[in-house]
């Protein structure tokens, strides 16, 4: 996930290097490699700038404000990518989300990169909040649910 400008800028450019070269080996083929083998490197080449093309797109829409909602499968395991995102959203770089939570950008730097592993929940409603964050949904208890049990 793109979550700068600089990391958008670099990920542009491997997109760029990707379409050379694959330009370059689908108009001057080897001809020491079997058939299979090329096609192989040719789809494994369109297969990462497809990535590079969705993570761009997708930095793109949030960048600008195109985006109102970030579904979560799974709160837990996707709140850091979403706060990450919602940031991104805001407009907001890490020096301002920072600033907001009067704390330091490289503290912000380090949460989004350890994916909020260390941040505790206070932490993590914090950040949400600042950033205009409304979660909702349901907790689903998995596996034998008691006779006569109500659910919602």
């Amino acid at each position: 996930m793109i979550q700068n400008e600089r990391q958008y800028a670099v990920t542009k450019q491997k997109l760029a290097m990707l379409a050379e070269c694959l330009a370059e080996a689908e108009q001057n083929p080897n001809p020491d490699l079997p058939e299979v083998i090329r096609q192989g490197d040719l789809n494994g080449i369109r297969f990462l700038m497809a990535e590079l093309e969705a993570e761009i797109a997708e930095y793109e829409k949030l960048r600008d404000g195109q985006v109102s909602s970030l579904p979560l499968s799974s709160v837990l395991e996707e709140l850091p990518s979403a706060l990450t995102r919602a940031r991104i959203a805001r407009g907001w770089t890490h020096h301002d989300l920072a600033k907001a939570l009067g704390t330091t950008e490289q503290q912000v730097q380090k949460d989004e990169k350890g994916g909020y592993a260390k941040a505790s929940l206070a932490r993590l409603r914090r950040v949400a909040e600042v950033l205009g964050m409304h979660l909702e949904g349901e907790a689903r208890l998995e596996g034998r649910v008691a006779e006569g049990a109500i659910s919602r």
